[in-house]
């Protein structure tokens, strides 16, 4: 990754049982694949009950601390469940001079979480919005996820 003034990932995430964001892979889980990332905590089981299907999935904290420095002055929009949970890795990417950090505070349909983006990046794009503006304006339009109850919040340097 190079540096970039707006990074969206659109993904499945999930927080562990020890309160740890990971970012779900496209890659299927294997018993075999990643053992010694594993042990390390690096990488985990991202289960989409929904779909009966395991994902290989990737600490969020241990992503920021091997490419953070190139996240400096970049907003990073996290369109998966739960961003907003994991304090250390905010804090992390606040350390690594991220300018904001847009994230769901909770489960979230990717039909909202979709609908929720676009809306703020348009706010944030073409209206010229200041981005934690964005996203309270956005949240006063679309609202906390209707099944979930996932809201949209902003963290930002300071």
């Amino acid at each position: 990754i190079g540096r970039y003034d707006i990074i969206v990932l659109r993904l499945h995430s999930s927080i562990s049982i020890d309160g740890e964001l990971f970012l779900f892979t496209g890659e299927l889980y294997n018993e075999f694949d990643y053992l010694g990332l594993r042990v390390l905590g690096v990488v985990g089981i991202g289960d989409l009950r929904e779909e009966g299907k395991k994902f290989f999935a990737l600490s969020a904290r241990f992503w920021v601390d091997r490419i953070g420095d190139r996240l400096a002055n970049s907003i990073i929009v996290l369109m998966g469940c739960d961003g907003s949970r994991d304090s250390v890795f905010i804090d992390k990417l606040v350390e690594k001079g991220v300018l904001a950090y847009i994230a769901w505070n909770g489960p979230v349909t990717i039909e909202h979480s979709d609908t929720a983006i676009l809306l703020f990046l348009r706010k944030l794009l073409y209206e010229n919005i200041d981005v934690c503006s964005a996203v309270v304006e956005t949240m006063g339009e679309v609202g906390a996820d209707p099944y979930y109850g996932g809201k949209l919040e902003c963290f930002t340097r300071g």
